[in-house]
């Protein structure tokens, strides 16, 4: 009766645990937006402003499409079709909520540029004029303005009366002349133009979300992608090319979930099969099924609890629970055939290889990478369910003497041990030896590190093509880094980057930089202004301009009491500006100066400021860099966990056991370095990610190889697990993620070597 009792309470409370998950899980991850972006997950800066504020640049949420292949009516109406119809679209029965997208169109810049240039009317010159109003050189100044004023092009008739010599809007025309090298010409809510005689549309879009919340950017997504495809039904003769961060994030999201789904999948129905054909029964299906299903959903309610953005890649990595959990499975459902007493002697290296690789996967959390964070409480929190449910559960499920095996598993199991009986003790110790040398031998030459994180992710080639055309329609191409500038105040940011123009300018004539865009180009320091308004009242009481304002029938200008500030700015340059809300250092003020073509050497950016106040950031290089330092914090943990682990057996077991124990790992893993080696690879943070999940999985079997049970039933539990690992693991080799590809090799390489050695521990000297 007592038993009976035992096994309700334990099966009401497997269930209570079930439906809480369940209903938390249904709960949270609606609230959840998963991300995608796999440098979103690298660690923090040491100024975490930093990274904040480029994340915060609009490049990352601009949108931009290019129509082409029809004429330029048709181009009209399909441009003006596209945008009508994603607004359209996004806004249907979505009243409470805002708009994904908004258009941003040359109007509302033309606008925005009108309203510039009343407020800058005599408070911006162009570099050449400054230099000729102090050298009193007022000649070429009223030249240049009667050029400009019998030009056909438009000026603002109140612009003439505070700035007479035009001198902002001549600044401010060729500050647009250089971002507008394809020379685009505004037509209402885009632009048009001509690349090479072919009429084409461009049309700039801002997104109003971010483009790695991967189920917002998928919505957008297949709004854009259905209204392109509609326009293509009525004009099949159309082209278009996009450009933006949000195609990159979602063809990632895709790519991870899809890999996500086929592998854990896949690794799910072989080890079903594999459990099938071992047992012959469904018991023991339905009672890996039900520890795997569990495991899983308190990996991901513990992940949902600790992190608001769960990452799309972590559960890639974590679909490698199946193959880890499932060897806990094999264990408990072979223990639990040969009665109580066999499954109490089998607890203890069940716990030890638990804790084992608990202590592994612990590390990782203590990395600052959110990826590895995420793996790592999945693994922990999966794998200790796991466990308990093999624990408690499994001895109340099945009956001793209930299940049997397949005859060829046992023979198999048994036939590989006995390959292993007649190498003696010191024959065992030289193979262990010699292995690791060889391995070590062949190691040190090759090994390789590469932290460059753009080969962590595979670039599709059909979005780089996209992003190649859009750049020849456009003509802008500003590079992905850029110089930051800082400092307490706006006006002595302001005055900062106007220090720093010489400097770009030199770098310019050196053929070293393309161009740039500057904060300070359209918005002078307020001293600056000031200047320039004393410069020009002088310059006004000269005969030279006298007689101009004469041939104007105009007065000279008052001088101006009010001057430019940063809401005067189009948009597109108030966007380089930055008040940093953080602590811990940020500085007040910070803007970005946009680069062009930059190829700046070592010496070159020597020649930048001594303080920190003006830096160059490179986003790519930067990651590359804390990624490096990741990697050798992982290193550093891994050898303090293996140690640990190695104290902890050597405790267990004897010195002798735990020595042949690290030869053996030792072994397992070079062997799966190796092989990554060979075949061309550069080794990676994630690979010694692998190599952390081999370590763990190798003391798994060693443990039990080196205990007291009955070698062929050993054998066989660890074959079956190895096999399973293998499935789950081994897949993920195929990934079209570098990194997750790396893993997989790893792992199926260092479990393949490990399984085919363990065996030898036998020889070294069993303890119970």
């Amino acid at each position: 009766m007592k038993l009976k009792q035992k096994a309700v309470f334990i099966w009401a409370g497997w269930l209570a645990t079930v439906l809480l998950l369940g209903l938390y899980l249904l709960w949270q991850l609606p609230q959840r937006h998963w991300s995608s972006s796999i440098t979103a997950a690298f660690p923090a800066a040491e100024a975490d402003w930093q990274r904040d504020l480029v994340s915060q640049h609009s490049a990352n949420r601009q949108l931009r499409l290019v129509l082409t292949g029809l004429d330029a009516e048709q181009l009209a109406q399909a441009a003006t079709q596209l945008q009508q119809g994603v607004l359209s679209t996004q806004n249907h029965g979505l009243d409470d909520k805002k708009p994904l997208l908004s258009w941003v169109t040359p109007d509302q810049q033309l606008a925005q540029l009108q309203r510039y240039l009343q407020h800058s009317a005599a408070l911006v010159a162009s570099p050449e004029a400054k230099q000729q109003l102090a050298a009193a050189q007022y000649q070429p100044l009223r030249d240049a303005a009667w050029q400009r004023l019998l030009s056909p092009q438009p000026f603002a008739d109140a612009a003439l009366a505070q700035d007479p010599l035009l001198l902002s809007q001549q600044a401010t025309e060729s500050l647009l002349n250089l971002l507008n090298q394809q020379q685009l010409i505004p037509a209402g809510g885009y632009l048009t133009g001509k690349l090479e005689a072919d009429p084409f549309v461009l049309l700039h879009a801002q997104l109003e979300i971010d483009p790695f919340d991967t189920a917002l950017a998928t919505e957008l997504h297949g709004v854009l992608m259905q209204q392109l495809e509609l326009l293509q039904q009525q004009y099949p003769e159309l082209r278009y090319h996009h450009s933006g961060v949000l195609f990159h994030a979602v063809k990632a999201a895709a790519r991870a979930q899809a890999e996500m789904n086929w592998y854990g999948g896949l690794s799910m129905l072989a080890i079903l099969l594999l459990l099938g054909w071992v047992f012959a029964s469904a018991k023991p299906l339905l009672l890996a099924l039900l520890t795997l299903s569990t495991a899983a959903l308190a990996g991901l309610a513990a992940v949902i609890w600790l992190f608001d953005a769960p990452h799309l890649l972590a559960f890639v990595f974590a679909t490698t629970l199946i193959g880890v959990a499932i060897d806990y499975s094999f264990h408990g459902l072979l223990a639990v055939q040969q009665g109580a007493a066999f499954f109490r002697r089998m607890l203890p290296g069940l716990s030890l290889s638990l804790l084992s690789t608990l202590l592994g996967y612990a590390a990782l959390l203590l990395l600052p990478l959110t990826i590895l964070n995420q793996v790592a409480v999945f693994m922990l929190v999966g794998l200790t369910t796991a466990y308990l449910m093999v624990r408690w559960l499994y001895p109340v499920a099945l009956a001793q003497y209930s299940l049997q095996v397949a005859p060829l598993a046992k023979r198999a199991a048994a036939g590989f041990i006995g390959l292993w009986q007649g190498v003696s003790t010191g024959r065992a110790w030289g193979l262990l030896l010699g292995a690791a040398l060889l391995s070590l031998w062949c190691f040190v030459p090759l090994m390789h590190f590469s932290d460059d994180v753009r080969g962590f992710n595979r670039l599709d080639p059909a979005l780089k093509t996209h992003e190649q055309q859009m750049q020849l329609y456009s003509g802008q191409s500003w590079d992905n880094k850029f110089l930051l500038v800082s400092a307490t105040s706006l006006e002595a940011l302001l005055q900062q980057e106007t220090a720093l123009r010489p400097l770009l300018s030199s770098w310019q004539q050196q053929g070293v930089l393309a161009g740039w865009q500057a904060l300070s180009d359209w918005l002078p320091s307020q001293q600056a202004q000031q200047q320039l308004q004393q410069q020009l009242q002088q310059a006004y009481q000269s005969d030279v301009l006298k007689a101009y304002f004469t041939e104007l029938g105009i007065e000279a200008p008052a001088p101006v009491s009010s001057w430019l500030s940063v809401a005067d700015v189009p948009a597109m340059v108030a966007q380089q500006l930055f008040q940093p809300t953080q602590l811990g250092g940020a500085p007040a003020y910070v803007s970005l100066i946009l680069l062009k073509d930059a190829r700046l050497t070592t010496t070159q950016l020597q020649q930048l400021p001594a303080n920190a106040a003006v830096q160059l950031f490179d986003p790519v290089a930067d990651a590359s860099a804390r990624v490096a330092g990741v990697r050798q914090q992982l290193m550093l943990g891994l050898a303090v966990a293996v140690a640990a682990a190695m104290l902890l057996l050597g405790w267990r077991y004897g010195v002798r056991q735990a020595t042949a124990i690290a030869l053996f790992l030792l072994v397992a893993v070079l062997s799966a370095l190796n092989v990554s080696l060979a075949l061309g690879y550069s080794l990676s943070l994630f690979h010694l990610v692998g190599v952390l999940l081999v370590v763990a999985l190798g003391f798994d079997y060693a443990i039990f190889f080196v205990s007291g049970l009955e070698r062929a039933e050993v054998q066989l539990a660890v074959g079956l697990s190895a096999l399973t690992s293998m499935l789950a693991f081994g897949m993920l080799a195929f990934s079209q993620t570098p990194v997750i590809a790396g893993f997989g090799l790893t792992v199926l390489i260092g479990i393949l070597v490990a399984v085919l050695t363990a065996p030898v521990l036998t020889k070294i000297g069993i303890r119970e």
